[in-house]
């Protein structure tokens, strides 16, 4: 599992490094949101949750 998250994290570092600073600040961000995003919706799964469970 450690080599995938190295291997995600180098190439949104290699991609973002065409960018300028504030750029991949922004980038860093929106990959952070949807990342986050991503992880909700795994457990989500993994436990077979809805969202209409917490409403």
């Amino acid at each position: 599992m450690d080599e995938t998250i190295e291997a995600i994290v180098n190439n949104a570092v290699e991609k973002a490094m065409a960018f300028s600073p504030i750029d991949q600040s922004f980038i860093y961000c929106e990959v952070s949101e949807r990342l986050s995003d991503l992880s909700h919706t795994a457990l989500m799964t993994e436990y077979g949750l809805k969202e209409e469970d917490f409403g």
